[in-house]
C-alpha cells in the first residue's frame, strides 16, 4: 500500500465518515458551539485556549470518563518556565478508556495528545508546534490526584522524542463555570 491508496479527507468531519460515506458506528460530528455533546467544553472566551472545535466525538451510549470535558492549566514544569500571564491550557476528553485533547499557551502554538487511562494512570503520546517555529513531541505518564474541593491535578512525567531526560509537570483543573 502506498499513500495514493489511502483516502484523502478535506476535514475532520470527512475523516469521520466510513468507507461508504456514512459515519463510522459510534461517531457523530459536533462541536461545543452546536451541540451539547461537542468535543470541547464551552468556556468563556478569556478561558478558552481556542483549539479546533470541529472534530468528531464518540456517540451516545459510550461511557464518558473521569477526564472528559475537563480543562487544566499548567502550574509548574521542569521543561520550561510557566508564565502565569500565558500558561499552557489543556482540554481533556475521555470515553471508553481512550483519552484525547489539545493544548496551547506558554511556548506552544498548538498541540494534540492521545492515549489511555487505567485507574489513576494516564499514558499519552503528544505533539506540538512551538512559538519559536519548531516542533516537539514525546510520551508521558500522569497520575490523577484529587485536590481539596474535588478538582483534579495531573502529575505528569514526560520525555521528548530524541531526549531521554525525564521531565515533570503539574497541571491543575480549572474550576468549571456553571
Amino acid at each position: 500500500m502506498n499513500d495514493s491508496d489511502l483516502p484523502h479527507h478535506d476535514s475532520l468531519r470527512d475523516a469521520a465518515d466510513g468507507p461508504t460515506g456514512t459515519p463510522w458506528p459510534g461517531l457523530t460530528g459536533g462541536s461545543s458551539h452546536d451541540s451539547p455533546g461537542g468535543l470541547l467544553p464551552d468556556l468563556p472566551d478569556d478561558l478558552s485556549p481556542g483549539l479546533a472545535r470541529d472534530v468528531p466525538v464518540l456517540g451516545a451510549g459510550v461511557p464518558r470518563g473521569l477526564l472528559d470535558g475537563r480543562t487544566f492549566v499548567m502550574v509548574s514544569s521542569t521543561a520550561s518556565d510557566v508564565d502565569a500571564g500565558d500558561p499552557t491550557w489543556f482540554e481533556y476528553h475521555e470515553a471508553a478508556g481512550v483519552v484525547w485533547g489539545g493544548y496551547t499557551g506558554g511556548t506552544v502554538i498548538h498541540g494534540r495528545f492521545a492515549g489511555t487511562r487505567k485507574g489513576e494512570r494516564v499514558e499519552l503520546a503528544y505533539a506540538h508546534a512551538l512559538k519559536t517555529g519548531g516542533l516537539a513531541g514525546g510520551r508521558s505518564t500522569s497520575r490523577v490526584q484529587t485536590l481539596p474541593g474535588g478538582r483534579l491535578r495531573l502529575v505528569e512525567e514526560f520525555t521528548f522524542d530524541g531526549d531521554d531526560t525525564p521531565q515533570l509537570s503539574i497541571c491543575d483543573e480549572v474550576p468549571r463555570r456553571h
